[in-house]
């Protein structure tokens, strides 16, 4: 059986704690994803022994809690999963006044690897 995998949105959020001038620190926190689908990884490329890993960052509304845009920091190395990734994510959302960036790594492992004729 193919499998996606996404090792769960590590979230970088900037917190409004520094002090005046100073940059907003980072922090690695446990953000609430509220609807979170699965990226599509279609049968053709399961069956043909492709698959790639890649990192996604989603930028986040932080008012609302939906996902505004996302970029593909490094990328699964075949554009349809990108572009799956990315179609996917845009739809995630996010508990309110929780995060504003959320970097997820995702996996696509194929079935087997593909046959040589």
């Amino acid at each position: 059986m193919a499998r996606f995998y996404y090792y769960g949105a590590v979230i970088l959020a900037s917190l409004g704690i520094a002090a005046k001038g100073d940059p907003p620190s980072r922090a690695v926190v446990t953000a609430r994803a509220i609807h979170a689908p699965r990226p599509a990884y279609p049968s053709s490329l399961k069956e043909h022994g492709i698959g790639g890993k890649g990192e996604f960052v989603m930028h986040v509304d932080q008012k609302t809690g939906i996902v505004r845009s996302v970029e593909i920091a490094k990328s699964t190395g075949v554009a349809v999963l990108d572009q799956s990734c990315v179609s996917t994510f845009k739809k995630w959302r996010f508990a309110v006044d929780t995060v504003s960036t959320v970097r997820c790594p995702v996996r696509f492992v194929p079935d087997a690897p593909p046959s040589r004729n």
